[in-house]
């Protein structure tokens, strides 16, 4: 069983989409079709997360049933991947996969690091204008902006490092 953790897409020096199971060393090829499955699948945690916050929001349930349905939702999504979709589709061997190199110079990378700090700012404010309520809530909304500095780093490095490699 492939966990979503295990999981990489790219694409190789012949222009084909890959998935590449970590775990297994196995290399998958993909169509249109199933790339959109396996991107799905890739992000199936974060996916996972916001259905079940979007969810229990929208229908005043408890926490704990945020977690349930969470749970619910990646174990789906999980099984449908690794019995539906992963046996569809085609091995290829691993001496005929390349990895493309990205030498294109990417800025979107910057500006999803500035648009998770301004984000950050935002859900800063709100809590220090007392606009959550509940000490739940607070809790979330700190992890929140922990999360949203926390990308906004991780982004701004990504894009250093990539001009970094890119000029040097």
């Amino acid at each position: 069983m492939i966990f979503s953790r295990n999981a990489e897409i790219f694409e190789d020096k012949k222009k084909r989409k890959i998935f590449y199971d970590k775990k297994h060393n196995q290399y998958y090829l993909l169509n249109a079709k199933n790339e959109r499955f396996a991107i799905i699948f890739k992000n199936s945690v974060f996916n996972a997360i916001s259905i079940g916050i979007i969810l229990g929001t929208l229908l005043s349930l408890d926490y704990w049933i945020w977690m349930i349905l969470c749970i619910a939702v990646y174990v789906v999504c999980l099984f449908v991947f690794n019995y539906q979709i992963l046996p569809a589709l085609s091995t290829v061997k691993t001496k005929h996969v390349d990895k493309a190199e990205s030498d294109k110079d990417d800025k979107s990378s910057l500006f999803r690091g500035i648009a998770f700090f301004v984000i950050g700012c935002g859900l800063g404010y709100c809590l220090l204008t007392n606009q959550v309520a509940g000490v739940i809530n607070t809790a979330f909304v700190g992890g929140c902006i922990a999360l949203a500095v926390i990308m906004g780093f991780l982004q701004c490095i990504g894009f250093y490092r990539c001009h970094r490699k890119i000029a040097g």
